[in-house]
């Protein structure tokens, strides 16, 4: 049994994103079933975008343009 402390990270599940043709792969950590963070990475395992709890999203999807997986 968990207790109220401990973090737990969901499975890595892959979702269609109707803006781009890959398939990104989305992290979620949850802490007492509340999403504390939402990771999106594409298909070369390169980070897109960072969401908190709070729902800020950080996008870092333009330092990936340009350069080779």
């Amino acid at each position: 049994m968990l207790d109220k402390n401990t973090v737990r990270q969901v499975p890595c599940v892959q979702v269609i994103d109707d803006k781009t043709r890959d398939l990104p792969c989305v992290l979620m950590v949850k802490v007492n079933n509340q999403t504390v963070q939402t990771n999106t990475y594409d298909l070369a395992d390169r980070l897109l975008t960072q969401k908190d709890g709070n729902k800020n999203t950080i996008n870092f999807e333009g330092m990936w343009r340009g350069r080779s997986s």
